[in-house]
């Protein structure tokens, strides 16, 4: 390989292993603050809801039913 090969390697080598010396020094931030969890559960609660009424005959759609 020639010089340039050589040197573009290098920096591409040292950028990866800086990228993952960010990762580990700064963690990332967690997610599921609390409305984004209330926002999760009322999803699942309508979810739950619409599968109770296609299960029991009372399907508004339909395409679906």
């Amino acid at each position: 390989m020639d010089r340039t090969t050589k040197v573009l390697l290098a920096v591409i080598a040292a950028g990866l292993w800086a990228n993952i010396a960010v990762s580990i020094f700064r963690p990332v931030a967690a997610l599921g603050q609390s409305s984004e969890l209330s926002d999760i559960a009322s999803e699942v609660s309508s979810i739950t809801i619409d599968l109770s009424d296609i299960s029991a005959g009372k399907c508004g759609n339909k395409k679906l039913c």
